[in-house]
């Protein structure tokens, strides 16, 4: 379930399906993705992580790990234990290019990556130069 902030009516408009698609309406932002500039640490982002799983159908971490590997620099083989720990809130750190080959992985476009990838930098304190 998700986080205790939400309220029931958020929750109900959470899981609500949509028509013609395996997704979501998302909270008051109508329909899309989580908003990945509303975590505020580490481990909102990874629960922001874990709702966009959700949104984009719930494909398993067997799944996700076959899908990948071509969007890792350099394309490489991960395991499924690798792409789960990614979505444990008991984290320190994110590999930033493992967490971007997931957002690719789950199917958004160019704008939607380039909101969790800045939101990414954002918490880490900004790209480097």
């Amino acid at each position: 379930m998700l986080s205790g902030s939400l309220s029931d009516l958020q929750w109900d408009l959470w899981s609500a399906d949509i028509p013609g698609r395996s997704g979501y309406i998302c909270c008051n932002h109508g329909v899309g993705g989580p908003d990945p500039a509303e975590a505020v640490d580490l481990a909102g982002f990874i629960s922001m992580l874990g709702h966009l799983r959700v949104w984009a159908g719930s494909p398993s971490y067997r799944t996700l790990a076959k899908r990948i590997g071509p969007f890792m620099r350099p394309p490489q083989a991960v395991s499924q234990s690798t792409v789960a720990d990614v979505f444990q809130s008991r984290r320190r750190r994110l590999n930033l290019d493992l967490v971007v080959a997931i957002v690719r992985a789950l199917d958004l476009d160019d704008v939607q990556l380039f909101e969790w990838d800045d939101a990414q930098w954002a918490r880490e304190g900004g790209r480097p130069a």
